[in-house]
């Protein structure tokens, strides 16, 4: 699929830390009203939604999102599908971080739908080594996708 092909703009959602905050994480959950926070996104931008996180490789959790995406009024057909797991080490043996390797994940993403795309991830990891300013807005762990950070996405999805 090219860039020309997809006029869609792309989010590519983080879930712990977005979606629930650092009270809520290590299990299946996410806050009903930072989903609704993410749906005004969805509907101010019409952006599809490219999972990140690391919950694309668990089935139960994807379900569990797609029903919470539901619940809000957010339909199915709006996650258009996930990041690949990349190799933990770079081409010289070296362990990559945690942010390296969502980068880098986004990164082949971008690369392989092509040039052109407007694009932002959204995660409460420091992504700002890993990705253009343009295409990146960190929530906070602590309260999650706030109303500050609905803004600068819809911004951000809307101006490139």
């Amino acid at each position: 699929m090219s860039a020309s092909t997809l006029q869609t703009p792309l989010l590519f959602l983080d879930v712990d830390g977005v979606l629930n905050t650092s009270l809520q994480q290590g299990g299946k959950y996410v806050h009903p009203l930072l989903v609704k926070r993410l749906k005004k996104v969805v509907d101010s931008t019409h952006c599809s939604i490219i999972i990140s996180s690391t919950w694309r490789k668990r089935d139960d959790y994807m379900q569990y999102l797609r029903g919470m995406f539901g619940d809000v009024g957010l339909e199915e057909m709006v996650i258009k599908g996930n990041t690949i797991s990349l190799e933990v080490t770079n081409k010289e043996g070296v362990i990559l971080t945690p942010e390296q390797l969502r980068g880098d994940e986004i990164k082949a993403y971008v690369a392989e739908v092509g040039e052109g795309l407007r694009w932002v991830a959204v995660d409460d990891m420091d992504l700002c080594r890993e990705l253009e300013e343009d295409n990146f807005v960190r929530t906070n762990v602590e309260s999650g996708l706030s109303s500050k950070n609905v803004n600068e996405l819809i911004e951000k999805l809307s101006n490139k």
